[in-house]
């Protein structure tokens, strides 16, 4: 972890770039933004009256959003309304409810967005936003493409301008979903407060300015992430397209988990405003934005496969054994994966172990998806026979489970069990143990220990090997 003008940032250390930089394609006009306002949601309706029609319509119903999600979201003014004071208030509660989709849900909620009354391509996006907290509590403020009803998601893509779960109230999260980099695999920054503070006892200022190669999110004006093209590897950039906005709670689901005995409802997510921006300086060549996403592909075919030569190369111990570069021979002898797919389709993408983009400084892509049983196996070159501690970088949203490790076939002491570190790219170090190696070649494997429940083990970046003193 590093701090940054007062904050502790989780998973947001800068890694190697997916790809070199790229030649011959010029980059956007740099000019100073001149921000001219598109769209403005101020809370200045009448007390207990529902959200301006002109600006926003509903999602209704309780079929759980792709999520396992828990809530029925309803119309109107049921779960959302002005408090006549300059806010919009979005309330989510613990009632009974079957709505229009004649689903039965035990709890109420409202999701609001612009779509087919505003959307903007590029720009700046903020609100001003008391959060709610709880436990399986999902609040968010967000955006999808407009093609969302014709290319469907992730193709269309999603900017998710802040999220948070709600058992975890000092940190909020920023994501891109897109093809190739969605759910688990977003592209995802994170921010927490220091000193065990909570975003849910304050308004704060959530943004996104969204450029043509460039998208950088920022918290009371903190810059804590930028993303750009190159961070989707070899998938396409869905980021060029108009997008709408929505603002929701979400009540229980795969992230957050769901609520339970310490959950207080009813929970409010109190908007003091929505602004949207355009750079009336910005002029968008889509031609050569194009050109710049062919040749970023092909130069990202390019240096996968001088990664992959790096790859299969022994690793040297003392030293680091790199998660991703597992030894080559596919199913049943380099690795043992659950599923045939790369479910991360970052690196090694025609091979089945589910690798997605890492933001552990120095390891580009790290093993996830991760199920008890499955393995990975590691060419090695000892120097010098002895002792060696290891210890792994690892990162779980939620408890994980355990890892161990065995050398030439044989099980050792060598285990770990991977904690909670609050986002999937939050990576902390874990001590697992002592183990003998002796010189010269060996095999080491990597397991997901099969024990414990059947939930994710938790992603892993590298293994370090130090010599026992």
């Amino acid at each position: 972890m590093r701090m940054l003008m007062g904050w502790m940032l989780l998973g947001v250390a800068g890694c190697a770039q997916a790809v070199e930089p790229l030649a011959g394609v010029a980059d956007a006009a740099q000019t100073t933004p001149r921000w001219v306002l598109a769209f403005a949601e101020e809370g200045d309706g009448a007390k207990d009256e529902g959200p301006d029609a002109t600006k926003w319509n509903h999602d209704l119903g309780g079929g759980g959003w792709g999520n396992n999600e828990l809530q029925s979201y309803t119309p109107g003014a049921a779960n959302v309304a002005y408090d006549g004071a300059g806010r919009l208030v979005i309330e989510a509660r613990r009632e009974n409810h079957t709505g229009s989709d004649g689903i039965a849900r035990s709890y109420t909620s409202a999701r609001i967005k612009t779509q087919g009354l505003f959307a903007q391509r590029y720009g700046r996006m903020e609100a001003r936003i008391k959060i709610p907290t709880g436990q399986g509590i999902w609040p968010a403020f967000w955006m999808l493409g407009t093609t969302f009803p014709t290319a469907g998601w992730p193709a269309c893509g999603e900017i998710d301008i802040m999220e948070n779960v709600g058992h975890h109230p000092g940190t909020v999260h920023g994501t891109l979903h897109g093809p190739g980099y969605s759910a688990g695999n977003g592209l995802q920054g994170s921010v927490s407060l220091p000193q065990g503070q909570r975003f849910t006892d304050d308004f704060h200022v959530y943004e996104v300015q969204w450029e043509p190669r460039a998208i950088r999110w920022y918290v009371d004006g903190k810059l804590f992430r930028t993303r750009t093209p190159e961070d989707a590897g070899p998938n396409a950039w869905a980021f060029d397209t108009p997008q709408f906005l929505i603002l929701n709670i979400a009540v229980g689901g795969a992230w957050p988990g769901n609520p339970d005995q310490t959950t207080a409802l009813p929970q409010q997510m109190v908007v003091d405003y929505v602004r949207v921006y355009r750079d009336a300086n910005l002029v968008v060549d889509d031609a050569a934005q194009a050109r710049h996403h062919a040749q970023r592909l092909g130069n990202f075919a390019a240096v996968e496969q001088a990664r992959l030569a790096q790859a299969l190369r022994p690793a040297a111990l003392p030293g680091e054994v790199i998660a991703a570069h597992f030894r080559a021979g596919g199913e049943g002898v380099g690795y043992h994966d659950a599923d045939p797919q790369n479910q991360g389709n970052a690196f090694r993408v025609s091979e089945g172990v589910d690798l997605g983009p890492c933001d552990d400084p120095g390891v580009d892509f790290s093993v996830g998806w991760t199920a008890p049983g499955e393995w990975l196996s590691y060419d090695v070159d000892v120097a010098h026979a002895g002792d060696y501690r290891v210890h792994a970088r690892v990162a779980n949203l939620g408890p994980g489970g355990t890892i161990r490790v065995e050398v030439d076939g044989h099980t050792t002491s060598v285990r770990a069990q991977i904690p909670d570190t609050g986002a999937w790219q939050a990576w902390t170090t874990v001590a697992m143990g002592t183990v003998r190696l002796e010189a010269g070649a060996q095999v080491l494997r990597l397991l997901m220990a099969p024990d414990g429940d059947a939930g994710p083990v938790g992603n892993v970046a590298k293994l370090t090997f130090t010599a026992a003193r």
